[in-house]
């Protein structure tokens, strides 16, 4: 991941995804706003409320080894976050499924 040049909360004026689980970000619902400079230029990354409050929880689960340099988080890492049934499940895990799509599958 680049280097942050900026970041707030931000209200939307027009219809975002978030970065981390791909959800509609609705004009008018609040969102996290991230700007980033690196050797290919500016990019913006925006999260929604509940990716926001749980990505410590994904960077906790996610061993540095496991982290794609220059990517930072990832979609994908939120994935496994939030799929991996050695794991306890969460409300907020459940939720990241929700908005994303995805489907934990228990072991039997």
């Amino acid at each position: 991941m680049g280097i942050m040049l900026d970041e707030k909360w931000r209200k939307a004026q027009k219809t975002h995804h978030c970065s981390s689980c791909g959800a509609t970000i609705n004009r008018g619902e609040k969102y996290h706003w991230e700007k980033y400079a690196d050797s290919l230029g500016l990019y913006e990354v925006k999260s929604c409320k509940g990716c926001d409050e749980a990505y410590f929880d994904v960077a906790e689960y996610v061993d540095d080894w496991q982290v794609v340099e220059d990517e930072g988080i990832t979609f994908d890492d939120y994935e496994r976050w939030a799929t991996d049934a050695d794991y306890e499940d969460t409300p907020a895990k459940k939720a990241w499924r929700q908005r994303a799509g995805v489907v934990r599958y228990e072991e039997s």
